[in-house]
């Protein structure tokens, strides 16, 4: 095993992020199509309400999923493009 300093230890600790990352963004997709679709089954399949449903979706799924999906693009362009630019960093050493 490399040194817990050495450019190699960390580089593997960066990609062992990365990959846990690229999880939990799979994982958050999954709970807001979930999401989406249980409540849509509750309205198609059970019979919630249309009024209720049109209401709920526009004030609370909607800008709930919405929030969802922003914190899985600044994972993508935030927190992932930092880690890739640190291995090449590492990688050039």
């Amino acid at each position: 095993m490399a040194s817990r300093t050495s450019y190699n230890y960390q580089k593997e600790l960066l990609v062992k992020l990365k990959e846990t990352l690229e999880v939990f963004r799979e994982d958050m997709s999954n709970v807001a199509r979930n999401y989406k679709n249980s409540v849509q089954n509750l309205h198609d399949k059970e019979g919630l309400m249309d009024e209720t449903y049109d209401e709920y979706y526009i004030n609370y799924l909607n800008p709930t999923v919405e929030i969802l999906n922003s914190i899985l693009e600044r994972i993508d362009t935030e927190d992932v493009a930092f880690i890739e630019k640190e291995i090449n960093f590492l990688s050039s050493r």
